[in-house]
């Protein structure tokens, strides 16, 4: 008994560990850069493409995939779908399929608070205790009398920090019990349930230093909240979902049809697990399609319009994807979105990775194009070494196969 204690303890304590390393920077900034996973050329055809991402699935045991790769004006270059989403139900993975994004959701977060700033409401370079709900006040004890602004939220220099001993256990089976409010309450707030005045803050000066945080993210949720007087989701629906038609899309597994998620899976060889909800939803839940994903990276690349719905100014997404003077391992910080070398030298994006999945969304905006793609496979001790790598590989065939408009 005593033997099965240890080894869960063990198990436990190395999945809080991989997950806040893994998720909360999508990689390790002390992690050495791995040389391509496939050692091939730049790619020359669909074929070859279909291959290396075929081998990648065979090589690490994958349930799963799904990707795409499409044009500005929104010609899809390259599609693909891979394995099941379902392995017990031999159910296949198919446009309409949705997948957990994992923190892509936070690119919904940032969509939202550049609405409410092109609408006046919010100033980013603004204390962030102006828009939090009255008698909710976030300060960092080691640095109480600095102010924490919403764009070093969106910057990840906010100084607030992931307390994975606290976050790993809030989240479980279906949608999480505790609300999102009630959660960063109880974590910013000294005496609430969850709060560290060690370990919920580093001790360096907000604005300072670049640091992946979860938690300072959850933060805007509640900003968009009390700005607008309706929930994160609801608001997300009625000004980003629907305009975009991402109608299967959904914050929320109640109302959702199962069937039609992708099952999440981890281990190798794989063990499927349950559908999953946490605490701080907002960063890591939102759950679509990649048909449906394609029309937000797609207003992206087009100015913040889709299918003449407008979701942005043309020259808000220019500020978001523009450097600010901070830096991270792989690249440059936008608000939110990151450019990623180890993709392509000049692309924007985000990545997730959660319990059972891994997601990528990148757009060229230079040179006109953007690819997505997901798996049902992500948790300690496979976190899919080579999705990043298949990225690229998807990155190089679009830089091949489209040219560059002069």
């Amino acid at each position: 008994m005593k033997t099965i204690i240890l080894s869960l303890t063990i198990l436990f304590l190395s999945l809080i560990n991989s997950f806040a390393q893994y998720e909360r920077l999508e990689r390790s900034p002390g992690e050495e850069r791995k040389e391509n996973y496939f050692s091939k050329p730049a790619l020359m055809d669909s074929t070859q493409l279909d291959s290396i991402i075929t081998e990648y699935i065979a090589s690490e045991n994958i349930p799963g995939a799904t990707g795409l790769i499409f044009k500005s004006d929104g010609e899809i270059i390259w599609s693909g779908k891979y394995g099941y989403r379902n392995l017990e139900f031999q159910l296949p993975v198919e446009d309409s399929t949705l997948f957990l994004m994992a923190s892509i959701s936070k690119t919904f977060v940032a969509t939202a608070i550049m609405q409410l700033w092109q609408s006046g409401l919010i100033n980013l370079d603004g204390d962030i205790n102006d828009y939090l709900p009255t008698g909710f006040t976030v300060v960092n004890p080691y640095h109480p009398n600095n102010i924490i602004t919403v764009k070093m939220l969106m910057l990840h220099t906010s100084s607030l920090r992931d307390n994975w001993n606290i976050l790993w256990p809030l989240w479980g089976c279906g949608d999480y019990p505790i609300s999102v409010d009630t959660f960063m309450i109880n974590y910013f707030t000294p005496g609430g349930a969850y709060y560290d005045s060690t370990y919920n803050f580093y001790n360096y000066s907000p604005g300072s230093t670049w640091n992946y945080s979860n938690s300072a993210v959850c933060l805007l949720a509640l900003i968009i909240k009390n700005l607008t007087g309706k929930n994160f989701s609801e608001y997300t629906r009625d000004s980003i979902l629907t305009p975009l038609s991402m109608n299967s899309s959904s914050w929320f597994l109640e109302g959702m049809d199962v069937n039609k998620i992708a099952t999440p899976y981890r281990y190798n060889p794989p063990q499927a697990m349950c559908h999953i909800g946490m605490a701080y939803w907002p960063i890591g839940q939102l759950r679509t399609s990649i048909v449906e994903l394609y029309n937000f990276a797609l207003a992206y690349l087009n100015d913040g319009i889709w299918n003449n719905q407008r979701i942005l100014d043309s020259t808000t997404i220019a500020f978001m994807l523009s450097y600010h003077g901070v830096s991270t391992p792989w690249g440059t910080q936008g608000l939110i979105w990151g450019k990623d070398s180890d993709v392509y030298n000049n692309i924007w994006g985000h990545s997730g990775a959660f319990v059972g999945t891994q997601t990528g969304m990148y757009i060229c905006v230079e040179e006109n194009w953007g690819i997505l793609f997901f798996i049902n496979l992500g948790t300690n001790p496979n976190y899919s070494p080579g999705f990043f790598p298949v990225l690229a590989q998807m990155a190089s065939y679009a830089a091949y196969i489209i040219p560059v408009e002069l």
